[in-house]
């Protein structure tokens, strides 16, 4: 998988009603997406380990747990 399909697929889940909960929280929602956990880990299920993305990416590899994912997503979207 592509680094623009993953951002594509991140940004299409993004949900802005999860986004307000979270800064209920007092949660820093700057680049936040709303993305659910189960969503998250569907799409780290899909994208799997790929070390060649994660290089081209300028990751030094790819994780594929929720949290982790949430992290580099952040990342990816902040270049």
């Amino acid at each position: 998988m592509e680094y623009e399909l993953i951002i594509k697929k991140l940004k299409s889940q993004s949900n802005p009603e999860n986004v307000k909960g979270m800064a209920k929280f007092g949660i820093n929602t700057k680049h936040a997406l709303g993305i659910k956990v189960p969503e998250l880990r569907n799409l780290a299920k899909e994208i799997g380990k790929d070390h060649l993305l994660a290089k081209n990416c300028g990751i030094g590899f790819v994780r594929t747990t929720e949290k982790q994912l949430y992290i580099e997503a952040l990342e990816l979207y902040e270049k």
